[in-house]
């Protein structure tokens, strides 16, 4: 018994002998100074433009609402935009729909009365570059969309590099047929096979009078020296068919009443298309034009920072589609879907888009009536 006891004495005295190992340094106890060695650089910058966004998503939901005056965005699609920008920020989408033109005036009255309205426009390029130039945008370059990566068909800043105006969507102007009066060997393959005898009265344009469409068309193609207005002086001797309007020329194809039509776009002739139109988009090896549709947040608007995401939204990969599906268009985000009918969508991957030196001298140009003046014959 007296022998057991020593040995258990024993062992607790070489047991308290042994030296105890620190046991490791939980993350949370790290010094400091040990974090500091190894830091990452680009952490500091993003986590503060992320907070920076974060602190704008936030105010914007504070507001509650934001308005657009849109042009484009009318029955179903703005009911659609509406309610995924309801269910994604909790913010209230109202949209009031109309003119363009209008709305650029409606918004420099809202100005000069000092009771601003609208957060949002969007349009034509046209008309919302009117409202940079006198003053009534902000810029957006520091939208997240244009530091995380997002990748373009067509990067929204073309029309503006200071990014007061974003372009959201394409509309594509190009050549059409009639595929039942034309074989695909009958078909032009360039502009210059225009001025053949055989099309000679054969071809329906847009009277240059009353519509724009020929100036959309033929400026950034002269402009980007694609074309000169040389060739566009021995087209008019064709003896065209000039019509006045979009859908007034698409109808008259798909009717079989001309083998094809220039200027036209692809919003024109893709309501034929779903109709069952025997009419289709081709492409010159000169390649097409396209224009963007904008958007420009308005400077004093009631809810600016609602405004902003609602812009940054729009170029989103959902709002996108939402768009494009609803409306039938190409879009300008990449990896959307192209949600026009086949026989809509021009095959040719060059385009010419265009630029806001080619409005400046569309807007020149039809006041001039420099078209129809060269048309004379």
């Amino acid at each position: 018994m007296h022998l057991l006891i020593i040995l258990l004495v024993s062992l607790v005295i070489i047991t308290g002998c042994t030296p105890k190992t620190s046991a490791p340094l939980s993350p949370a106890s790290t010094p400091t100074q040990s974090l500091a060695a190894t830091p990452s650089p680009a952490a500091p910058a993003v986590t503060k433009e992320t907070s920076n966004w974060d602190k704008v998503v936030d105010a914007a939901k504070k507001e509650g609402e934001v308005t657009i005056y849109s042009f484009n965005y009318t029955g179903d699609i703005g009911t659609a935009l509406a309610l995924a920008f309801k269910n994604k920020f909790g913010i209230t989408l109202n949209i009031i729909t109309g003119r363009g033109a209008e709305f650029a005036e409606r918004i420099k009255t809202e100005k000069r009365v000092g009771q601003m309205v609208g957060d949002v426009t969007e349009g034509s390029i046209t008309n919302i570059l009117t409202l940079k130039d006198t003053g009534l945008t902000i810029p957006l370059s520091d939208l997240p969309i244009f530091r995380d990566g997002s990748e373009w068909q067509v990067d929204p800043r073309t029309n503006d590099a200071d990014a007061h105006v974003l372009g959201t969507f394409q509309i594509v102007y190009s050549p059409w047929i009639n595929t039942r009066l034309l074989t695909p060997q009958q078909v032009p393959a360039s502009f210059k096979d225009l001025l053949k005898p055989e099309w000679k009265g054969k071809i329906i344009g847009h009277d240059a009078v009353v519509s724009s469409a020929a100036y959309n068309y033929f400026v950034p193609l002269t402009n980007a020296g694609v074309l000169d207005w040389d060739y566009v002086k021995a087209l008019g001797r064709q003896q065209l068919n000039l019509v006045v309007g979009g859908p007034q020329a698409a109808q008259s194809l798909a009717r079989g009443e001309y083998p094809i039509i220039l200027m036209n776009t692809d919003t024109n002739g893709a309501r034929f298309v779903s109709e069952g139109a025997p009419i289709k988009a081709v492409s010159f090896q000169e390649g097409d034009v396209a224009q963007l549709g904008g958007e420009v947040v308005i400077k004093g608007s009631p809810h600016p920072n609602a405004a902003k995401v609602l812009a940054n939204w729009l170029l989103l990969d959902e709002a996108q589609r939402i768009i494009g599906e609803k409306q039938g268009i190409a879009m300008v985000r990449k990896g959307v879907p192209d949600f026009r009918p086949a026989n809509a969508q021009a095959p040719s991957t060059k385009k010419t888009i265009a630029k806001t030196k080619d409005y400046d001298d569309m807007a020149r140009m039809m006041r001039d009536r420099y078209i129809p003046d060269l048309w004379k014959n």
